[in-house]
């Protein structure tokens, strides 16, 4: 995202707040993950490999670890 710092802590803030109406649609399925996350009072580590295992198992059609690219869709840049 590039905007100004002060519209990107804003948009973070709204992002944890309501999940579900900030995401972009190709990441909804995320909403979950995001919700719980902005249930938490405090900081913890957070455990990368357990992290990618868990996102893997939401899409078990896909490789949750392949580079990810954008595609022109319907004249629209969509990312695949």
């Amino acid at each position: 995202m590039r905007c100004p710092p002060d519209e990107l802590i804003a948009w973070k803030r709204e992002f944890l707040r309501d999940p579900a109406h900030t995401l972009p649609p190709l990441a909804r399925f995320l909403t979950p993950f995001y919700q719980a996350s902005g249930d938490l009072n405090e900081l913890v580590p957070i455990n990368y490999e357990d992290l990618k295992q868990r996102i893997q198992q939401s899409l078990p059609a896909h490789n949750a670890s392949a580079d990810l690219y954008m595609e022109m869709l319907d004249a629209e840049e969509t990312l695949v």
